[in-house]
């Protein structure tokens, strides 16, 4: 059954996304909080720490009450039952695990190779490419590997703003464990809970 397969690529879909969408922020925000000012740095790390203290029903209901519905924020155009929204709760929740590898990674580069390079006349481009870029890839692939693997899992946020068109894998095996023919799924309306929760 090809339909079988689609809660796979939704889920690939979705946690790709937020996973690349993690690296491009975390990287500069990682490079901030190291070499930084030293209160924006910290600013930077605590706010890069705070999805751990939000459970993932708080984080989907604010994005359903913020983005669910056409407002200002989203340009009118509301983002309840969309895959745009099941990245954007991605991107929130695997904020911590792409910020830590990355600050642990840019505090482990050596500062003199980078002096060397533009000792011998390098630009700063050339210094990123060939210097700086080498050293951080274990610490991005770190980081890469642990939003994907989370995103392709993630549950919690999930159950609150899927839709039948967007089901990924980890709502399926539970529809599949509970003996769901689907229906039940099919019923489910994000934007309808989008709207009841901006009236309360």
């Amino acid at each position: 059954d090809p339909g079988a397969w689609r809660p796979v690529l939704v889920s690939l879909s979705a946690a790709g996304a937020a996973t690349v969408l993690n690296l491009l922020l975390a990287l500069p925000a990682a490079w901030l909080i190291i070499r930084g000012p030293r209160k924006l740095g910290l600013g930077l790390e605590l706010g890069a720490m705070l999805p751990l203290a939000l459970p993932g029903t708080v984080v989907a209901f604010n994005l359903l009450a913020s983005f669910g519905v056409p407002s200002w924020l989203n340009f009118g155009q509301g983002l309840a039952s969309t895959l745009a929204i099941l990245v954007l709760a991605y991107v929130v929740r695997q904020t911590p695990l792409a910020a830590r590898p990355l600050v642990a990674a840019v505090t482990r580069l050596d500062p003199a190779q980078d002096l060397a390079a533009r000792g011998l006349g390098a630009g700063w481009w050339r210094r990123w490419w060939r210097v700086l870029l080498p050293q951080l890839l274990p610490g991005l692939a770190a980081a890469a590997l642990l939003c994907l693997v989370t995103g392709l899992g993630e549950y919690v946020a999930t159950v609150l703003l899927y839709s039948a068109r967007w089901k990924p894998i980890s709502i399926a095996i539970q529809e599949c464990l509970q003996g769901d023919d689907g229906r039940a799924a099919a019923q489910h309306d994000p934007a309808e809970d989008a709207r009841q929760q901006g009236r309360r």
